[in-house]
């Protein structure tokens, strides 16, 4: 998130009354976050467990192995001995029926095992064992518990660690031996329990505690808290191959849910895609395909050589006034024209000596024909009729006509017809215009620089968040991929975070930590972008069950990033859905949600997390005092964030706990509306359903969409196996739970599914054993017995 789904039991109280274990009073069977309806018995009684707690804690043995308790008396001990033997000595005068030789043995076993003589008690019971006869079943099932009692007080005072592997396992062979003549023995159960549980026998031992719960809950409660630890290692090593289950494709609520659950997002809009893009790919000219030719210099700044790309003909000038020379080919003609006297390649007209050189330039772009006199008059410019390109020679006998000379330097001069004017190239022979006097030849330099956006579209990055814009993610790693291994270099940090996400999104956690890792150690980037890589992967890690590895990023993160928000919110987030609720750890989720709702007072999340970390506060201290500030917090963020589907979620959990069930449900309306396609909204409006208007197949509905919606929505898939359960179908709730196995997006998840699943085959297990109907124990569970 997990961004993964939210466990809405979490933020019920542990008290009896608390939601989270109202559907296992109703149904018998575990759902949600309900590890299995042995817990039931031990939350339900969480308080008067604690005034019981010296009794639980104290050994049972010698009560058992005596099976009797000894009157009180104010004889010696010397003088009880000497009662025992008298009584023995009068006993053997009589004639004693097997049986009763055989409890004669067992009490001389007792006596030997008060005294501290394991080995010699243990023979006395293995006598009374061959003496008893089979009809005495019950009475050899204790003297094998009886043995079993002096090996475990054997195991607590003189064994060392060499040999207590073997007092165990005697342990476990004697109480077997027992059960096997009495399946419901509970003492036998409870202390191989206990075997079990210090062997690491974990299943064996989920199993034993499962028939010690279903036959006596005062010595369930006793083994509750212990046992919990075991349940919890199952689910650890049941989900071992977590790793095989392989990807599994997020449904489109998800990857938006992961997102808005973070304050800093890497901003993949077009525009800061663009601004990256531009960063490393400054407007530059481009060099033309061929040579082109170059400008001559020209008498006035800017003009340029009419001819020079305005008829296409090539033209060799030597030993011009400039005196460059220049070679180009013509592009329409061909045709090429070389001076011959390697004076000038002027055409010159030289009338009435005293005006001197009279100079006509054309210049492509203005058109303009200039005429250059030496004489009394100066310049005379005369330029008319811009657009249609015409240029006339002033006619003035004071300045003379610009005349070209035939025939007489190169020959290339041409002679005006009518002696007035010069008449130039029709508008289409020069540089076109883009209507602002802007020349042909500006226009072509401009076409020749490249376009600076010029491949941005093809890059895979840019590619990829187009995709993810759509929602459809089958493509997207592939092409993350791609940009990693050889796109623009500028996109590689970003496509890094990214493809990470998607890979933790995908069910493909491992691979997302070695990207996150690479986003860590890449130098140069901003702080934003490490504490986020920092902080998905403490999510990771956690969904992982890795829990110290996860706190260790939470830290590094803030050291990078100090402001970081996304830090107080996920490390908060994680212990709210961890199932150790110690009240330090929830009260430090409750300074990490109010120091977010600070730096963030428009996040909406961290505000709805912060009201459910008081209502899971108030839970733990049995505090009404913390009431109206849970309801206050709750009021504020309804009111200031109505739009938010899982808030709405959380604050309708709220409502049930306090009754408030018309209120409750119509929040949760409004949450469907809001979010129809996340199953979150559907399987608490499933639950509540269930619990208050018990209807059972409107509850089914519920959750059979949430499924829907998203197909590894365990709790969903859990809460039909109860119902199943309840309806006797024991075959289709395991295929349930294998479905939930399945399409666990987490190896929490994973554990979770796995010890409902393996609570419920205990628990069918040990029904059949002892003959339970499943409509017996749904009404014994109804009863709160």
């Amino acid at each position: 998130m997990s961004l993964r789904l939210t466990k809405l039991v979490e933020h019920s109280s542990d008290s009896g009354e608390s939601s989270k274990w109202k559907l296992a009073v109703a149904l018998g069977v575990p759902i949600a976050v309900v590890s299995g309806f042995v817990f039931y018995w031990y939350w339900r009684s969480k308080k008067r467990a604690k005034s019981l707690a010296g009794s639980a804690q104290s050994p049972a043995v010698e009560e058992e192995v005596t099976r009797t308790t000894e009157p009180a008396t104010s004889k010696t001990k010397e003088e009880r001995r000497d009662a025992q033997a008298a009584s023995a000595a009068s006993r053997q005068e009589e004639t004693l029926s097997p049986l009763q030789q055989a409890r004669e043995l067992k009490a001389k076993g007792n006596a030997l095992y008060k005294a501290g003589k394991y080995d010699e008690a243990v023979k006395a019971y293995e006598e009374a064992i061959q003496v008893c006869p089979a009809s005495g079943a019950e009475d050899i099932a204790v003297f094998h518990q009886n043995i079993a009692a002096v090996y475990a007080a054997r195991l607590t005072k003189e064994a060392d660690e060499g040999s207590k592997a073997q007092y165990l396992n005697l342990i476990v062979d004697h109480c077997s031996k027992a059960l096997k003549l009495n399946p419901k023995y509970v003492k036998a159960l409870s202390r191989r329990v206990k075997a079990f549980e210090a062997l690491g026998r974990n299943r064996e031992c989920v199993l034993d505690f499962t028939r010690v719960a279903l036959l006596d809950k005062t010595e369930s409660k006793s083994l509750g808290e212990a046992v919990a630890a075991v349940i919890k290692a199952v689910g650890k090593e049941l989900s071992d191959g977590f790793a095989d289950l392989g990807p599994l494709s997020p449904p489109p609520y998800l990857v938006k849910s992961f997102f808005e659950c973070f304050v800093w997002k890497d901003d993949l809009s077009d525009a800061c895609l663009k601004n990256l893009w531009m960063s490393t790919h400054p407007v530059q000219h481009r060099e033309p395909a061929s040579e082109q030719p170059s400008p001559t210099a020209s008498s006035v700044p800017g003009e340029a050589n009419k001819e020079h790309g305005a008829s296409g003909d090539a033209i060799a000038t030597e030993g011009m006034a400039t005196g460059d020379g220049v070679t180009t080919e013509g592009i329409d003609t061909a045709d090429t024209k070389t001076t011959e006297d390697g004076a000038s390649a002027d055409a010159k007209a030289t009338e009435d000596g005293a005006s001197g050189d009279a100079k006509a330039t054309e210049d492509g772009a203005s058109g303009d024909a200039k005429a250059t006199e030496d004489g009394a008059s100066g310049d005379a410019k005369a330029t008319e009729d811009e657009a249609s390109g015409d240029a006339k020679a002033t006619e003035d006998e004071a300045s003379g006509d610009a005349k070209a000379t035939e025939d007489e330097a190169s020959g290339d001069a041409k002679a005006t017809e009518d002696g007035a004017s010069i008449e130039m190239k029709a508008k289409d022979d020069r540089p076109a215009s883009d209507g602002k006097g802007q020349p042909q030849q500006q226009q072509a330099e401009q076409a020749n620089r490249p376009d600076p956006m010029e491949g941005y579209a093809e890059q895979p990055f840019v590619r990829a968040v187009q995709l993810l814009r759509k929602n459809k993610f089958d493509d997207i790693i592939k092409l993350l991929t791609e940009a990693i291994d050889g796109g623009d270099p500028v996109f590689v940090p970003h496509a890094l975070l990214l493809r990470a996400a998607m890979y933790s999104l995908w069910r493909q956690d491992q691979l997302a930590v070695v990207d996150y890792d690479a986003i860590i150690s890449s130098p140069g980037l901003e702080p934003q972008m490490y504490s986020n890589a920092l902080v998905n992967k403490a999510n990771v890690l956690a969904g992982l069950q890795e829990v110290n590895q996860s706190q260790d990023c939470f830290t590094q993160a803030l050291k990078v990033d100090p402001g970081c928000t996304d830090v107080y919110i996920h490390r908060a987030r994680i212990v709210m859905e961890s199932e150790n609720q110690a009240l330090d750890l929830v009260n430090g989720a409750v300074r990490d949600l109010e120091t977010a709702a600070k730096l963030a007072p428009d996040h909406s999340y961290c505000h709805y997390r912060l009201a459910a970390a008081y209502h899971r506060l108030m839970g733990i201290t049995q505090s009404m005092q913390l009431m109206e500030t849970v309801k206050s917090k709750f009021e504020k963020a309804y009111r200031q964030f109505p739009s938010n589907a899982e808030g709405l979620v959380l604050y309708s959990m709220f409502l049930q706990d306090f009754q408030e069930l018309d209120k409750a449900e119509e929040v949760l309306v409004e949450a469907v509306k809001l979010e129809p396609g996340s199953p979150l909204p559907h399987f608490a409006l499933g639950l509540i359903t269930l619990l208050f208007h018990q209807d059972v197949q409107r509850a089914q509905d519920c959750m059979e969409t949430a499924i829907k919606a998203d197909r590894s929505c365990v709790q969903a898939y859990e809460t039909l196996a109860s119902l199943e359960l309840q309806r006797g179908n024991s075959i289709r709730a395991m295929e349930l739970y294998d479905r939930a196995i399945k399409f666990s997006r987490t190896k929490a998840e994973m554990a979770q599914a796995c010890i409902a699943k393996e609570l419920i085959s205990a628990q069918e297990r040990a029904r059949i054993e002892f003959g339970i109907s499943a409509q017996e124990l749904s009404e014994s569970f109804a009863r709160g017995e």
